[in-house]
């Protein structure tokens, strides 16, 4: 089945479905991100740097590439050019894309330099790129340097001084952005990380003081058990104290019946004086 072309602009065209898949996700994609979204992302424990920054590129990315997407597919390729240019330098697959646009406009020149451009930009954001696509894009930009030698000639690149400033007054920006989220990123992990060791901290000062506790309560419980033995020493001070005057009264009972009234009156001493100490005692 022959390649459908653009009536209008004499691209060629994906299938019907390829251009109704695109349409539904121009659809269902995402409006712009809140800046408290953001911000939640950024203060996310779930997530690592690396996911963290993907998510905020993707606030970035996703006004223009589904747009893009879409006007690649029903070969508007004037249209796509104008939103790939604002992200091909964020993410491999957008720079290798518009690449292919150019390249199957004839513009060789210009397939060569956003390439180079986007070789650049990821050199010095590695988030931009895995060191795979990195490979891939260097032998992307060589065979593009080539293609535009070969076809010197008949090439119809458009991309000029002032067009050149423009894309990076457009990428100026956005990767400025990017810099500024990773710088938060780490900040807010510092922050996050002295967090927690000052409650660990706070924690181990409260498990080490717990000891001394139970060192003041203990001579309180050693002041109870003093005070009972003191108690029942007493007690037994006093019951030998009874005992002994007991004895002493029955002796004196005994000394006094005897001289009153001989071994009789002794006798009955003894028992006035037991009756006496006994009574005393209770």
């Amino acid at each position: 089945m022959a390649q459908r072309i653009n009536p209008d602009t004499g691209y060629p065209m994906s299938t019907e479905k390829q251009i109704q898949q695109a349409k539904d996700l121009l659809y269902l994609s995402k409006p712009h991100l809140s800046d408290q979204d953001i911000e939640a992302n950024l203060t996310n424990p779930y997530f690592d740097k690396n996911d963290k920054l993907r998510f905020c590129i993707g606030t970035l990315t996703s006004p223009y590439e589904f747009k893009a997407d879409y006007f690649y597919k029903i070969g508007d390729y004037d249209e796509a050019e104008k939103d790939y240019l604002q992200i091909f330098f964020l993410d491999f697959k957008f720079a290798n894309k518009l690449r292919i646009l150019y390249q199957r406009e004839k513009r060789y020149k210009d397939a060569a330099y956003i390439t180079e451009v986007a070789l650049h930009t990821f050199d010095d954001f590695s988030i931009l790129c895995t060191n795979k696509e990195k490979e891939k894009l260097k032998s992307n930009l060589s065979k593009a340097e080539k293609m535009a030698q070969n076809h010197y000639s008949d090439d119809k690149s458009t991309i000029a001084g002032e067009d050149k400033v423009w894309i990076v007054q457009v990428a100026g920006p956005k990767l400025n952005q990017v810099a500024e989220w990773s710088t938060d990123i780490d900040n807010l992990s510092k922050q996050l990380s002295r967090e927690q060791e000052e409650s660990d901290n706070t924690n181990y000062e409260v498990d080490d003081s717990e000891p001394e506790h139970e060192e003041i309560s203990k001579p309180a419980g050693k002041k109870r058990t003093t005070s009972r033995r003191n108690s029942r020493a007493n007690q037994s001070s006093n019951d030998k104290i009874g005992c002994g005057c007991a004895t002493a009264l029955v002796i004196f009972g005994a000394l006094i019946g005897q001289r009153i009234g001989g071994s009789i009156g002794a006798t009955i001493g003894i028992i006035l004086m037991l009756i006496i100490a006994i009574f005393g005692m209770i």
